[in-house]
């Protein structure tokens, strides 16, 4: 479907006669006032165009009343009707019978065609004109020549049915298991008088929930979505028919336009079917006896294995479920629609037909959501207001083994407790990168995988390889054998990204050097105006990295004394000043991006044992100045920068160390000026229109280059 943007009626009118005329027709937009708003009279089509509804009663008066005295009008092949996103053609009816439903309204057609608005006006016209011809979405060919009796739902198709759900509320992935079950049988829907959708060849009513169908005569509870009482729409609904074999590409399609609220409540970030594929590689080398897939969604990741194993597919949506068992009906697959989480664990082994010691795999893209990785489909704001932390999570018990605060905790949970139960198997799943980065939440789970099962092997996708993530968030895969009691250490942990092994290291932390926190708790200014600097724990820490004043709590903290940690000793150069430049130098919103597989990770020091680091700080001083003085010191409140008529150089408490960085490491040269030289330009010249504007960007290139040097992004930190 496409929708056409317009900026009034007469606009969208345009559009659409150039819509239909890269087709071959000759179209024209009506003058004003005119019966119709456009028309082809070669072909004798006439439409009404509304912008978001129809207006049949009102275009067949015009052309009752215009054909009185026009007899080119008693012959009118086609009759359409428009709006934004979709236009209904119908067979005209003979122009006797347009009369008698006009005379109706107005025997004498006094009134204007524009004031013919009632409802019930619209709907006889409705039924006056019978079955639509053809709907036409606005993309592709249109071609009048041959009728669309039949709607087949496929991808191309999908938004504007999408429009016509949500309309109803109804649950697009049950309605299309339910229609598909219908055509496959060679059945049909009708649409009762209470607007009910019924299988007019078993008397089965459809629904949005699981309740229990009842038969046509016996129903009489409620239906669980908005009455189809319109016409226009119990025609369409009538008309509609979908392939089994297009099913599951719909699955996707519907995931990726589904409502954010939604997807975040059910946890659920479909996996994109090429990656299924690149997984069952792995699967294969394994040769399982039994694959268990316990969040199966579309199925992106049973389909290239399902011929090669036997096994079991679980979800908690329904529809998904009937759409995979019609499609691989006759393959050795269980089918289930269970809470994977709240289901016992010995009845899982019944549901899904496990025999006890098998050499099992467990294979998943599990629901993760709420807390800090539901971050990774945050529209803009949203995390600042917290929308994105209020979903409720039923852990079923397992928060006490394996800690809370992530749909994935209690997914994984459940799955490691499976594989405990049959002592012996696989374990793989997709999940936030963040459960390997030592991070406080995750430490539960964590604690309790490497107990028990032996790592394998780890790969790392970008978020664009699943619907709705952000292309900069890393889901990480991992493949684990279970071996009781072995106590796998993370740092033997390795990751392949993009053909490059990255491997966990421990390493010193920006965050444990000084605090941002103490405890629980945020740190807090004590003193009025004293130069600070933004907190950047994490490479994805969301807020502005820079030197500043009075942070709010949470935000960042003062570059004092009582608030330092660990004393780095190195001669010259206070400790909290390297901390301040390190947390502007790298991370999100920094000097510096960090590499997809960093972006979960705490931020780490780097080896002050090479040169290069202090070239970096020495670059990043001269960044946060140059920051200061274009920005007319908005942030340090004048700690930064240049005072007086001597203009005197003051950088807060840390004046004589950004001093002994640039007469140390100033020979760096930035377009054959060295960063002294900058420097002393600026120091001279209070005009900075008159300084070279691009320094700042020659000092990121420097600093992004030199990161490398040090090979500060070749592994990820850990605690």
């Amino acid at each position: 479907m496409t929708e056409i943007k317009y900026k009034d009626e007469a606009d969208l009118q345009r559009k659409i006669v150039k819509i239909f005329n890269t087709s071959g027709y000759q179209f024209e937009k009506a003058p004003s006032p005119y019966f119709c708003d456009i028309f082809d009279k070669i072909r004798k089509i006439y439409l009404e165009v509304k912008p978001e509804h129809f207006a049949p009663a009102q275009l067949l008066y015009g052309i009752a009343k215009e054909g009185i005295k026009d007899e080119n009008l008693r012959n009118v092949k086609y009759i359409g009707l428009a709006c934004s996103y979709e236009v209904r053609f119908y067979k005209a009816p003979a122009y006797d019978i347009i009369l008698n439903f006009a005379k109706k309204i107005d025997p004498e057609f006094s009134t204007p065609p524009s004031n013919i608005q009632a409802q019930q006006l619209h709907n006889e016209a409705f039924k006056l004109l019978g079955d639509h011809w053809k709907i036409y979405t606005y993309s592709g060919e249109l071609n009048l020549d041959e009728p669309t009796l039949d709607i087949f739902i496929d991808e191309e198709n999908y938004k504007y049915f999408k429009t016509i759900f949500k309309k109803y509320h109804i649950d697009a992935s049950r309605f299309l298991t339910y229609i598909a079950d219908i055509h496959s049988n060679n059945q049909k829907i009708k649409i009762n008088n209470e607007g009910k959708i019924i299988n007019i060849n078993t008397g089965r009513f459809f629904r949005n929930s699981d309740r229990e169908q009842r038969s046509m005569r016996d129903f009489t509870g409620e239906i669980d979505y908005l009455p189809i009482k319109t016409y226009r729409d119990k025609a369409l609904f009538e008309s509609i028919k979908i392939r089994v074999n297009d099913v599951r590409n719909l699955l996707h399609q519907i995931d990726r336009l589904e409502p954010l609220e939604t997807r975040r409540i059910r946890g659920r970030f479909f996996t994109k079917e090429h990656i299924g594929v690149e997984i069952a590689d792995i699967v294969k080398r394994l040769s399982p006896d039994y694959v268990i897939e316990p969040y199966v969604g579309a199925g992106a990741l049973i389909e290239p294995i399902i011929e090669n194993f036997k096994g079991a597919a679980n979800d908690i949506n329904k529809g998904f479920i009937d759409i995979l068992r019609k499609q691989y009906k006759g393959y050795d697959w269980v089918f289930t629609n269970f809470n994977t989480i709240t289901t016992k664990t010995e009845d899982l082994f019944k549901l899904w037909k496990i025999l006890e010691n098998t050499n099992l795999l467990i294979i998943t893209n599990p629901p993760f959501g709420t807390s800090s990785t539901n971050i990774q489909a945050s529209k803009k704001g949203e995390i600042k207001i917290g929308k994105s932390r209020k979903t409720h999570i039923d852990y079923a018990g397992l928060d006490q083994l394996y800690g809370k605060g992530d749909l994935v905790i209690p997914a994984i949970g459940k799955l490691i407790e499976i594989i405990k139960k049959n002592k012996k198997g696989h374990l793989s799943f997709f999940s936030p990168a963040g459960i390997f980065c030592g991070r406080r939440g995750y430490i539960k789970l964590l604690t309790n995988l490497i107990k028990d099962f032996e790592f394998i092997e780890g790969h790392i996708f970008s978020g664009k390889d699943f619907n709705s993530v952000s292309k900069r968030k890393p889901i990480t895969f991992t493949l684990w054998k279970y071996k009781k009691n072995c106590r796998t250490k993370l740092e033997s942990l390795f990751f392949i990204y993009e053909e490059r092994i990255i491997n966990l290291k421990k390493t010193p932390l920006l965050k444990d050097g000084w605090h941002y926190r103490l405890g629980n708790k945020y740190v807090k200014n004590k003193t009025k105006n004293a130069l600070g600097v933004a907190r950047n724990e994490r490479f994805n820490t969301p807020n502005g990295k820079h030197f500043g004043t009075d942070f709010k709590e949470g935000s960042g903290a003062e570059l004092a004394i009582e608030n330092l940690e660990i004393d780095l000793n190195i001669p010259h150069i206070p400790t909290l000043l390297i901390y301040g430049l390190w947390s502007v130098s790298v991370g999100h919103r920094a000097i510096a991006q960090h590499p997809i597989y960093m972006d979960n990770a705490y931020v780490h020091l780097p080896d002050f044992s090479k040169a290069e680091t202090f070239e970096i700080l020495a670059l990043t001083s001269i960044y946060v100045l140059l920051t200061e003085i274009i920005n007319d010191n908005r942030y340090s409140k004048g700690h930064i920068g240049f005072s007086g008529m001597n203009r005197i150089f003051k950088f807060g408490n840390f004046t004589a160390g950004v001093r002994y960085l640039l007469e140390n490491y100033g020979y760096i040269k930035l377009n054959g000026v060295s960063l002294m030289e900058v420097f002393n330009l600026l120091k001279k010249e209070p005009d900075i229109s008159k300084i070279e504007k691009n320094y700042r960007s020659l000092i990121k290139v420097k600093i992004i280059k030199k990161l490398d040097d040090i090979k500060y992004w070749d592994f990820i930190p850990i605690p």
